[in-house]
C-alpha cells in the first residue's frame, strides 16, 4: 500500500508539475505577443517588390526586409492595402506609420519624412503597343501615356513630366491606378506607351501583348517614408535606418537572400537565413526553460525537425524559380545596356576603357574595334581635357568631385560635340578603387538651342537697352520686375531700388484710378494706351504717353509689360502755344477796325467783333440780309486777291 501510494504520489507531483510549466509557458508566449507594438505598414500590388500572394499573404522583396526589421524590433505589422495614391495619402494623414518603396522627389521630402539608408535601386522604362513606332523620346510627341498616378515614375525629379517639359514635347499622360492596370491599358490599345519600373516589368511584360522599347529613365533610390508629423516616425527611421544598415553589410543576411529570390541579383547561393535560425533557437531555448521537461524538449525538436524539412523544401523550388528568373533577367538588363539611349563605358584608374557598349563608340563616331584603340584624352575637346582629367584623378583618389557636369567632346571627324556624364559610382575591389562607371548623353542640340537662345535674349537686350523709350515690366500686383536703363535716365531712379516695389508712389495722385483701371483691363488681356503724370527723383514732373500689354508666359498672363514716351517737353509746347493762340485771339477781337482771317481762297477763318458790326449795320441800310452782304464783300475780296492776297484783311467801308 506504501508503495503504491508513493507511486501514486510521484506521478501526481510530476503531473502538476508538468502542468504548471505549460501553463507559465503559455503565459509567458502570449504576454509576448500582446505585448508588442503595432505598426500601420502601406502595401499596394507592384511585384515582385511588393504584392499579396495566392494565399493573401503580403510577399515581395520589401515585404521580406520590412517582416526582418519587425521580428528584431518586436513590432506586430498591420498591412493596409490599397493603391499606390490612396497609400501616400494616408501616410500624409497619419493613417498609416511606414509606407515601403517610396522615391524620393524635392515635393513629397515637404511631406514626407524619408530613410537615410538606401534600400533599392530602380528605374523607369517605357512600352509600346503591338505596331507602334515608338523608339525614342521624341516619338512621344502627341501620344497618350499610362502611368502609376503620383508615383516617382511620373513626378520624380527626373520623371516622365520633367523630360516632356524639357524637350517641349506635347503628350497626355493618363495617370492609373496600378502598373497592371498600364499594361492592360497598353493591351487593349487605350493608350500608346506606359511607363513602369523595371522590376514589375521584368517580371510581368511577358504576359502581355506588349512591346518594349529601349527607353530607360530616372535611376531612383527607394526609401521607406513615415509621416513627418509622427512623434513616432523619428524612432521609426531610426531603427529601420540602422538594421537596413547591418543587413547591407552582411552579404548572408535576408537582405541578399531577398534579392537573390525576387530579382535574381545575388551571386551567392541561396540558403536559408541566419536570423531565422537564430530566432528559431532563440525560441526554442525559451521554451526549454520554462518547461524543464524532457518531454517538451523532444516534442520540439521533432517539431523543428519539421519546419526545416518544409522550409528546405520550398527554398529549393524557390531557387529553381530564381534561376529561371536570372536568366531572363539577364537578357533584359543585356538589352538595356546594348540597345538603350545612353552611352555607358567603364574605365580603369589610368583612364583604359575596361568595357563600352555601342552607343558609346556611335557617339563618337567610331566602330567598335575603333575605339578599343582610343584612349580618355583623344575623346576630349583641348578646352576641356584638364578639367576632366582632374575630376577622373581626384574622383579615383576618393576625393569628393562633382558626379554630373558637361564637356565638349571630340568626334572621330574632329567636330565637337557636347556631352553629359553622370558616373554612377566607383568600382571597388578589395576595398581598391580600380575605375568607375559613368553614363554619356549627347546634348549638343540642347546646347545649340541654349546657345541660339542666349543669343536672341542678348539681341533682344541690346534693343531694349539702347530704345529711346521707357520699358519696364509689372508682375500681377503691379510691383517692378524690371526698367531699362532709359528709365533710369529720364526719372534719375535706379531698378535696384525699385524690384519688387508698387509703381504707385510714382503716379501723380489724380492720374492714378486711370493708371490702376488700364493696368487691370491689361491683366485680362485688353492693351491700352495712356497719358499719365509721374514724379521724377527730384520732385519734377515728368509726363508720359504709356502703350501696355500683357506680358505671357507658358499661355498665362505673368503681368504687363510697357512702352512709355516722355513728353513732357512737347506738353510745355502745346501749353505755350495755346497760351500766344488766346493773346492773339482777345487782340484781334478788341481792335475796333472791321477785321477777316481768310485762305488763300478768301474763305473766312475768322472775323472779329468790329466786322460784324459792320454788317449788322449795313445789311439794312442796303436792303440786305447779313448773310448777303458777307457773301458781296468776300465776292469784291476775290477780284482784288490777284494784286493784293493778305491773311488779315480790313474792311474799312461798304459801298
Amino acid at each position: 500500500m506504501k508503495s503504491t501510494k508513493y507511486l501514486k504520489y510521484d506521478f501526481s507531483e510530476r503531473y502538476y508539475f508538468l502542468l504548471i510549466s505549460v501553463l507559465l509557458t503559455l503565459l509567458f508566449l502570449s504576454s509576448n505577443v500582446y505585448s508588442k507594438e503595432i505598426v500601420k505598414i502601406g502595401t499596394y500590388e507592384n511585384p515582385p517588390k511588393i504584392f499579396t500572394d495566392e494565399t493573401g499573404k503580403v510577399s515581395g522583396f520589401w515585404a521580406e526586409i520590412t517582416n526582418y526589421i519587425a521580428e528584431e524590433e518586436d513590432w506586430k505589422i498591420e498591412w493596409v492595402h490599397g493603391t499606390w495614391d490612396e497609400c501616400l495619402t494616408r501616410l500624409e494623414a497619419n493613417e498609416i506609420d511606414i509606407m515601403v518603396d517610396t522615391g524620393l522627389t524635392p515635393e513629397r521630402e515637404k511631406k514626407y519624412l524619408f530613410s537615410n539608408e538606401v534600400v533599392q535601386l530602380s528605374w523607369t522604362r517605357i512600352y509600346k503597343t503591338i505596331g507602334s513606332d515608338i523608339e525614342n523620346v521624341l516619338d512621344l510627341e502627341g501620344k497618350k501615356i499610362g502611368g502609376l498616378k503620383n508615383s516617382f515614375d511620373i513626378e520624380g525629379p527626373g520623371g516622365l513630366r520633367k523630360i516632356l517639359n524639357n524637350f517641349e514635347i506635347g503628350s497626355e499622360i493618363i495617370q492609373m491606378g496600378s502598373y497592371a492596370a498600364v499594361f492592360r491599358a497598353l493591351e487593349e490599345k487605350t493608350i500608346d506607351a506606359g511607363i513602369v519600373d523595371k522590376d514589375f516589368g521584368n517580371l510581368n511584360d511577358k504576359n502581355f501583348n506588349i512591346l518594349i522599347t529601349p527607353i530607360i529613365f530616372q535611376p531612383a533610390k527607394m526609401l521607406y517614408a513615415f509621416n513627418k508629423n509622427s512623434v513616432k516616425s523619428e524612432a521609426f527611421k531610426n531603427k529601420i535606418d540602422a538594421i537596413v544598415r547591418e543587413l547591407k553589410n552582411d552579404k548572408n543576411s535576408v537582405y541578399y537572400t531577398a534579392l537573390s529570390y525576387f530579382f535574381g541579383s545575388a551571386q551567392e547561393k541561396f540558403k536559408l537565413p541566419d536570423w531565422v535560425m537564430l530566432s528559431f533557437v532563440s525560441s526554442l531555448g525559451i521554451v526549454l526553460i520554462s518547461i524543464v521537461s524532457l518531454l517538451f524538449a523532444n516534442f520540439y525538436s521533432k517539431r523543428l525537425v519539421n519546419i526545416r524539412t518544409m522550409e528546405l523544401s520550398l527554398e529549393f523550388e524557390r531557387r529553381v524559380k530564381a534561376e529561371k528568373t536570372i536568366r531572363k533577367s539577364e537578357a533584359l538588363y543585356k538589352d538595356i545596356v546594348e540597345l538603350g539611349n545612353i552611352a555607358i563605358v567603364v574605365d580603369d584608374i589610368d583612364g583604359k576603357f575596361l568595357y563600352f557598349n555601342k552607343r558609346f563608340s556611335d557617339l563618337f563616331g567610331y566602330s567598335e574595334d575603333e575605339m578599343k584603340k582610343q584612349s580618355h584624352n583623344s575623346l576630349i575637346h583641348a578646352d576641356d581635357i584638364e578639367m576632366v582629367s582632374d575630376i577622373h584623378r581626384n574622383r579615383i583618389q576618393g576625393e569628393k568631385v562633382p558626379s554630373n557636369y558637361e564637356f565638349k567632346g571630340l568626334k572621330k571627324d574632329k567636330t565637337v560635340v557636347y556631352i553629359h556624364i553622370s558616373v554612377s559610382n566607383v568600382i571597388k575591389k578589395d576595398g581598391r578603387i580600380i575605375g568607375s562607371r559613368s553614363y554619356l548623353l549627347n546634348i549638343t542640340e540642347r546646347k545649340k538651342m541654349e546657345e541660339a537662345l542666349r543669343e536672341s535674349e542678348e539681341n533682344y537686350r541690346t534693343m531694349i537697352e539702347q530704345s529711346n523709350d521707357m520699358i519696364w515690366t509689372l508682375d500681377k500686383e503691379g510691383n517692378f520686375t524690371f526698367f531699362n536703363t532709359r528709365s533710369e535716365e529720364i526719372t534719375g531712379y535706379f531698378f535696384k531700388d525699385w524690384e519688387g516695389k508698387s509703381f504707385a508712389p510714382l503716379i501723380v495722385e489724380e492720374d492714378l484710378p486711370k493708371v490702376t483701371e488700364v493696368f487691370m483691363s491689361t491683366l485680362k488681356g485688353q492693351p491700352g494706351n495712356y497719358e499719365v503724370r509721374i514724379f521724377g527723383k527730384k520732385g519734377q514732373i515728368i509726363i508720359l504717353s504709356v502703350n501696355t500689354a500683357a506680358m505671357l508666359k507658358g499661355g498665362e498672363i505673368i503681368g504687363t509689360v510697357s512702352f512709355g514716351r516722355d513728353i513732357t517737353a512737347r506738353k510745355k509746347a502745346e501749353g505755350e502755344l495755346r497760351h500766344s493762340e488766346e493773346n492773339f485771339r482777345n487782340i484781334f477781337q478788341s481792335v475796333p477796325e472791321s477785321l477777316l482771317a481768310v485762305d488763300k481762297q478768301i474763305e473766312v477763318l475768322k472775323s472779329n467783333n468790329a466786322f460784324a458790326k459792320l454788317i449788322s449795320n449795313y445789311a439794312p441800310e442796303l436792303n440786305m440780309s447779313e448773310d448777303e452782304l458777307k457773301q458781296k464783300i468776300l465776292t469784291e475780296l476775290r477780284k482784288q486777291s490777284r494784286k493784293s492776297n493778305r491773311g488779315i484783311i480790313e474792311i474799312s467801308a461798304v459801298t
